[in-house]
Parts: structure tokens; sequence; C-alpha cells
């Protein structure tokens, strides 16, 4: 058995230090390792790991760079998928072995290929991650007024990161759900919306805010020139001509950027309804030009009073 130490960062004085040794990993030390996985680690691929208890039962296991890591608080937070393979048999594997890990390091553990933003999301704690990182981008494209392809290259750190600078996100996440139930419309359309509209107009109070949005989930009661029942009509009509545009691009007989362009749209809808309804406006239909390139900001107007 070998050991060393690894120092990490740069400068004279390193911030911290990763322990490693050489270690025979056994089926029973593996499972024992395997009761100190961290809760909130990526979902298992069953795929994985057979590929892997199949490649040590026959021989064909290498001893790379790549082992099994460790945070200081003794968690398991890489490798579970290594340790899962070695316990299902009876053959133990010598492993690369590294202790205290900074936590940080989960948003660059398998980056390029194991790890999705949804993954490390999910590994820091969040829900419904996958929709929460397609919102975190859409509302980082609309404050760059970019949602060029370009746009979509966010590094998970830059989604962990944005998270935190965005409260509220995983709120207005679990409202674009229930939207998307309950109109069809992308969820996490509805969502960087929500957090868009809510992150400009905090001087509206919880009730109003249950008004427009609990009235766009439910469309109860609604006037037919409401801006919200208007809203949930042009999110159903937009849902069905999203489902033919898609048909005709993997048809071949179109090219578009089905899901870029789509949410575009719906956030501009969203905001052009809310919009109406803050002012007591009660237009027929909500006009955006996807080619004026600019998309409409959220109106400053007081609320206007309901008559």
């Amino acid at each position: 058995m070998t050991s060393r130490q690894l120092s990490l960062g740069s400068g004279l004085t390193p911030p911290a230090e990763i322990k490693m040794t050489l270690t025979l990993v056994t089926p029973q030390l593996a499972r024992e390792w395997l009761k100190r996985n961290v809760k909130h680690n990526r979902p298992i691929s069953t795929a994985k790991v057979k590929q892997w208890r199949k490649a040590i039962d026959e021989g064909r296991w290498k001893l790379t760079h790549q082992g099994i890591a460790f945070d200081p608080d003794d968690n398991l937070i890489d490798g579970q998928h290594r340790l899962m393979a070695i316990a299902a048999g009876d053959i133990p594997i010598w492993l690369p072995v590294f202790y205290d890990v900074p936590a940080e390091c989960f948003a660059v553990l398998d980056v390029n290929y194991h790890r999705s933003a949804a993954n490390s999301l999910s590994i820091a704690g969040h829900k419904n991650t996958a929709t929460l990182a397609a919102t975190i981008k859409l509302v980082a494209a609309y404050d760059a007024n970019s949602f060029s392809s370009s746009s979509s290259s966010m590094t998970n750190e830059e989604h962990l990161a944005l998270v935190k600078e965005m409260p509220g996100i995983e709120e207005a996440t679990n409202f674009g759900l229930r939207l998307w139930k309950a109109i069809q419309i992308t969820p996490s359309a509805a969502a960087a919306s929500a957090h868009i509209t809510r992150r400009e107009r905090t001087d509206l109070s919880d009730a109003q805010w249950g008004s427009w949005e609990e009235g766009l989930i439910t469309g109860a009661m609604l006037p037919g020139n409401d801006p919200r029942l208007n809203l949930r009509e042009a999110m159903k009509k937009r849902a069905i001509e999203s489902i033919a545009a898609k048909a005709a691009s993997d048809a071949g007989r179109v090219k578009i950027h089905a899901t870029r362009d789509i949410a575009k749209g719906q956030i501009a809808t969203y905001i052009l309804a809310f919009n109406a309804w803050i002012e007591n406006r009660k237009p027929r239909s909500f006009a955006w030009n996807p080619g004026e390139g600019v998309m409409p900001i959220v109106t400053s107007v007081p609320f206007a009073r309901r008559s």
C-alpha cells in the first residue's frame, strides 16, 4: 500500500489537502463504505454496475486514477458504482481512495460525462432538478437577452452558483410543474416566467400572487376577457403548435430550435399577460414578434384596482 498527499488550489498555501491511499477493496469493505453514501448522490445506473461487474468477473478490470472519494465528514461522494460492482461479487479490487475531498468538488466530478447539471443540483439537495436546471438557464438567458444556442453552455458549477443567487427559484419551479399539468406550458418556461415576475414585483401581496397564479392553474370563475384566461388558451394553442412543429422537424421538413424557441415565446406571452392583468387591461390576444429580438419586460405600473 502506498500513500501520498495531493494539494488543491494555487499559491503558496493550498486551501485544502486530499489524502490518497491505494487500497484493496473487498466486497465486505465495499458494502461498509456504501453505507456512507451521501443522501443526494446521483441516481444509480444499473447498467453501469453490471458493466463493471462483468469486467471484474472476466478479469478485464484495470487500475486507473479513478477511484473512491470521501469528504471531510467521511461521506462517500464519488465511486458508488464501482463499490456496488465490487459488493455484488466475491473478488477484491485495488482502487485509489481519496479522503478529505472538499464538498464543493461535487460540482466538477465527472463533469464531462457522468454528472449533468440536474445531477449536481440533486447532490446539493435540491428537488425537481431537471426542471430546475432548465429554469436557471432560461432565467439567465432572459436576463442576458440571449436565447442563442451558446446560452445553454453553462457548467454545473455555474448552475450551483446561480441557484443561490435566485431566491425563490425552487418555489417557482414547483409552480411551473403545476401550471404545466394544467395548461401544457413548458414547465421550465412557466417556472422562469413565475420567477421573473415575482422577482420584479416584490410589491404585490401574497393574496395578489395567489389570485394571479391560482387563476392561471384553475381558470375558475374568470370572465372571458381576463388575461389569465387568455393566457391559458394561448398556452394550450401553443402546445398543439409545438407538437406539430416538432413532428415537422423530426420528419426533416423544417429545421427549428423547438425547445428554445417555444420556451422563449411562452415566457414573452406570460409576461405580456401578467402586465395586462396588473394594469387591468383586457386585450383579446398578446402580440409579440419573436423577430424583434428584445423580450418584453415586467411592467412597473402599480397594481390597478379591480372594479
